[in-house]
């Protein structure tokens, strides 16, 4: 087996754990459990009309995948700016801060909070 071919193995490997832990995660909280949240917050916001589409991203405390989950970041793509808009929730679906990045900051108030 060459060089080339064992790094292509071991990336492969590594990146099957990075799913793993991930639908790891999924099994324990699902972000799909926030999305009347996460719409709510949308709507709030009045930027509804021009979302191509929202992500979702664990919040780790200590930014650290493996450690404790503290929530989750939708990340809000949407068609009329360039960046994102990022809904932060804690496990229990609350809104805990938004803020956008790029263009996309124009749409939330500075100290937006609920």
């Amino acid at each position: 087996m060459t060089h080339r071919r064992k790094l292509t193995l071991a990336a492969a490997v590594a990146l099957s754990q990075v799913f793993a832990s991930a639908a790891a995660f999924a099994e324990d909280w699902l972000p799909d459990d926030c999305r009347p949240q996460v719409q709510e917050q949308i709507q709030k916001l009045g930027i509804g009309d021009h979302v191509i589409k929202v992500l979702y991203y664990p919040k780790y405390a200590g930014g650290h995948q493996g450690d404790n989950i503290l929530g989750m970041n939708a990340w809000v793509e949407m068609d009329n700016c360039r960046g994102d808009v990022v809904i932060e929730l804690n496990q229990g679906c609350e809104l805990t801060e938004a803020y956008g990045h790029g263009d996309c900051g124009r749409f939330v108030p500075v100290t937006y909070n609920d």
